[in-house]
């Protein structure tokens, strides 16, 4: 159990502010009481505890401070006096919003059948590789990623520090909150600059590492709130972050999460004007190729090599003109005629997979309950960041001694082996949302899920798109293109089922046989 210093023996519930009654106060109890009988809410006092991050899989890094801010990193840990009460960090305390009129419950997949939807697949990541990168630019007209970007560099103080804990205004999803039309777009706008090479027929699964966290909490029964778009385009299965504002803000995020990377870590000039960087990787896990958004904190130069810009990371060529290639797009194209423009600017340098980290700040506490990188190796795992950082304080004071720079590598290695039952279930899982994509209506559902309950799939709203139009041609194109080579090479998939102008089904089979022989292994 957390350790607390001072005992709480009454606190106000969290649904009410504490101007408005005292919960001490015999009067007041007795007040409250009359109400209780007199409504049908019954509320219970809450005694919010600090949690490690492990029973917190929705603290997520993926949220942007707002103006000001030079890092997209939410809240982290709490104050030894002030426990951390965000509302992301406890999902119990998550409220999804009201569904739709328009949308009804097409599935309920409880944790029971999980086991049963296992393809047989292997449950491992294998073939990993980084794709692209971008960072967002800050204060610009219109909202504009620099691609490939840089993370920030780690250098750390050599000396003791006393830091001021953060404030400030948090957003839950950087993307959504710099470009609500699309946030998926950015990504892809990445990709069609850097490489040109791979084509959309190479993509089965695009998502990030929130819908891939929640889909893993849901197979390890986790307590995890979330929802998430799901929308099949041509080849491609997209996973959409949802929030209920696209700036939607935590509010009394507490501790050093900031704070203590923007003293230990710099942008280099060639991204001075920049924050969050972004990166997307590629693995192939139980059959599928998965591409993988996420944010980067930072990068180790002992590890980084020789950082040089190369022609393939800064090319202007945007590769072929085949539909099927994604180079073929020109940039900054509006997506609607209702959506801002998406500028993509050119700069920064390529940073090796090998040299990201992750970072998170302790109290002092924590490092005789014995936290350590085992405890977030799950998500590690799913962006496969092999370097890990913990700084422990005292009071916001963080002695160098107490930072430890840890290769996480064989951790998350030896944790995959040892979860390979759940990992199964995930890949299982997978499959039945893509399956299920390709026969409901306009390819497109949303997922659900509360607390610890089961998967729900319900439709979703017409208005709801992955992708903008020009993208949504380009897979389109790409799809019907895939179907027809298939069907040239003797009908490997049975795409008698297609609907809506030659909508392609899941392609997942099409890849399964080119599983490599050998395990790749991220560190």
């Amino acid at each position: 159990m957390a350790h607390i210093d001072e005992p709480a023996p009454c606190l106000p519930s969290a649904n009410t502010r504490s101007s408005e009654r005292d919960p001490c106060n015999p009067s007041d109890q007795v007040s409250h009481r009359r109400k209780q009988r007199n409504t049908t809410h019954i509320f219970t006092f809450i005694i919010s505890l600090p949690i490690p991050y492990t029973t917190h899989p929705m603290a997520r890094r993926d949220h942007w401070r707002g103006p000001g801010s030079r890092r997209g990193r939410g809240g982290r840990a709490g104050h030894e006096h002030r426990p951390d009460t965000s509302l992301y960090s406890h999902p119990n305390m998550v409220e999804l919003p009201p569904l739709s009129v328009s949308q009804q419950l097409l599935e309920r997949i409880p944790l029971s059948d999980a086991a049963h939807l296992k393809t047989g697949k292997k449950a491992k990541i294998e073939d990993l590789e980084y794709v692209a990168s971008y960072n967002w630019k800050e204060g610009g007209k219109d909202p504009t990623i620099i691609v490939p970007g840089r993370p920030p560099r780690w250098q750390p103080t050599r000396s003791s520090q006393t830091l001021q804990e953060d404030s400030g205004v948090y957003y839950r999803d950087v993307n959504g909150a710099h470009f609500s039309s699309y946030p998926v777009e950015p990504a892809l706008r990445a990709i069609l600059v850097q490489r040109p090479d791979i084509t959309v027929s190479d993509i089965q699964i695009f998502g990030c590492g929130n819908t891939f966290g929640s889909l893993l909490s849901f197979v390890r029964n986790e307590e995890r709130t979330f929802r998430f778009g799901v929308e099949q385009v041509g080849p491609s299965l997209f996973f959409v972050r949802k929030t209920n504002t696209p700036r939607e803000t935590l509010d009394d995020v507490r501790g050093f999460g900031h704070a203590f990377p923007d003293a230990n870590t710099i942008w280099e000039k060639d991204v001075t004007t920049t924050s969050s960087h972004q990166r997307v990787i590629s693995y192939t896990f139980a059959g599928l190729k998965c591409f993988i958004r996420s944010e980067s904190d930072g990068y180790l130069p002992n590890k980084a090599g020789a950082v040089a810009a190369s022609d393939s990371d800064t090319r202007d060529d945007l590769g072929s003109t085949n539909p099927s290639r994604m180079g073929a797009l020109s940039l900054g194209l509006t997506s609607s005629p209702t959506s801002r423009n998406l500028v993509v600017e050119k700069a920064g340098r390529f940073v090796p997979q090998a040299a990201m980290f992750d970072l998170k700040t302790r109290t002092i506490k924590k490092k005789t309950d014995h936290i350590s990188a085992d405890d977030f190796l799950h998500r590690l795992w799913v962006n496969q960041t092999p370097n890990f950082i913990i700084a422990f304080h005292t009071h916001g004071t963080f002695d160098p001694n107490d930072v430890h720079v840890i290769d996480a590598g064989s951790g998350i290695h030896k944790w995959e082996s040892d979860h390979a039952h759940e990992l199964a279930n995930l890949g299982g899982v997978l499959h039945k949302l893509k399956d299920l994509a390709r026969t409901v209506k306009d390819n497109k559902f949303e997922v659900r899920r509360s607390v610890n309950g089961p998967l729900e799939i319900f439709s979703e709203v017409q208005s709801f798109s992955a992708l903008p139009g020009d993208l949504r041609k380009l897979w389109d194109s790409a799809g019907e293109e895939f179907v027809d080579a298939v069907e040239q090479r003797g009908g490997a998939n049975d795409h008698s089922d297609d609907q809506n102008g030659g909508t392609p089904n899941d392609v997942g089979s099409e890849s399964d046989s080119d599983e490599g022989d050998e395990d790749y292994l991220k560190f």
